[in-house]
């Protein structure tokens, strides 16, 4: 049987409540979910953007038993799909991909999420849904564009989907990890961000607020890998090396050279720069951000302080050249991992 369905049953007992929206009466055929959720639709929807499901109704079938039909139509129990992945891609399938194009419908209907995007993908792949690959990878390269200034001017929630917790951080390395060397730029980024997270959820992993109480034991987690547990904690350390090396450069000798040939305050700049100069690396960088030598000035304002009693030429130039050593580490991450 195709890849995602299966002969066997869900184990709830009939009749099991079906999803709310996404059953429609004069539907042909009944998808039932890992967690006992059917979802009666048509043969036609489904078929005309998934490949997987496509070839699995072209292929002729037995006379249905009653145990292989719900509500008279025949019934396909989908391994490894939750209701509420399934109920996204259908949502998809219904009212984004043939009317409004995926990405307007994200921004209508909220703010595009990782969760989103990762059902994009992950079922996308899947069931050979082309458009919905497509755009899930499409919304990562906004998200992680090769360019670092298009990276710190992106306005998260419009121009880039929301990563909006830990949670989504280890999940990103978790899906791209497993999808092929196509996302592969992706996955060194989320490594990247997950060097952010502190130590114990880097070991242990973090829980999914279900919103359901219950012993602790029956409360799922998301967690990194033993080999992306040593990767993160391995490229903390040369993160943090590199980050003190190019902070240590700022308003060095090289970048003075430079800046001269703009200054229109040389005696002014000059002071102010050796004067800058007297700072320790260590209080140029915070602690919250001393595994994150990209968005460092996001985080600590020292160098933009120091660039802004500067006049216009010196502050363009030193600016510039910090993005430059900044832009190296992106362009290099698989050094780091």
């Amino acid at each position: 049987m195709a890849d995602g369905e299966s002969s066997e049953a869900c184990p709830e007992p009939q009749p099991l409540v079906h999803h709310e929206k996404l059953w429609f009466e004069d539907g042909n055929v009944v998808i039932v979910t890992d967690d006992c959720m059917p979802f009666k639709v048509h043969r036609t929807i489904l078929a005309s953007h998934s490949g997987v499901l496509r070839d699995m109704f072209t292929i002729p079938q037995p006379s249905y038993t009653p145990e292989h039909l719900y509500d008279g139509c025949p019934r396909v129990d989908m391994q490894g799909v939750s209701s509420e992945d399934l109920a996204v891609m259908l949502d998809m399938f219904y009212n984004g991909l043939p009317t409004t194009g995926l990405r307007r419908y994200l921004q209508a209907r909220s703010t595009p999420t990782w969760n989103t995007v990762r059902v994009m993908l992950t079922l996308g792949n899947k069931y050979d849904v082309d458009k919905l690959w497509k755009e899930g990878i499409h919304e990562l390269k906004c998200t992680y564009p090769t360019h670092l200034h298009q990276r710190l001017e992106a306005i998260t929630g419009f121009d880039c989907i929301a990563l909006d917790d830990w949670l989504d951080l280890i999940s990103v390395v978790n899906v791209t990890k497993n999808l092929g060397p196509e996302v592969n730029w992706f996955y060194l980024n989320a490594l990247y961000d997950c060097c952010q997270v502190y130590t114990k959820e880097i070991l242990s992993g973090l829980e999914i607020d279900s919103g359901v109480e219950g012993p602790e034991s029956d409360k799922q987690k998301v967690v990194l890998g033993s080999e992306d547990q040593v990767a993160v904690l391995d490229g903390r350390t040369k993160l943090l090396q590199v980050h003190y090396k190019n902070m240590g450069l700022v308003f060095g000798a090289d970048d003075e050279v430079g800046a001269r040939m703009k200054c229109s305050r040389k005696q002014d700049c000059e002071a102010l720069v050796r004067h800058f100069r007297f700072t320790p690396v260590q209080d140029r960088i915070s602690d919250t951000s001393k595994y994150d030598p990209l968005h460092v000035h996001e985080r600590h304002t020292w160098f933009r302080k120091c660039c802004d009693r500067l006049c216009e030429g010196c502050r363009t130039h030193y600016e510039a050249m910090d993005l430059q050593r900044r832009q190296k580490v992106l362009d290099e991450l698989e050094r780091y991992f």
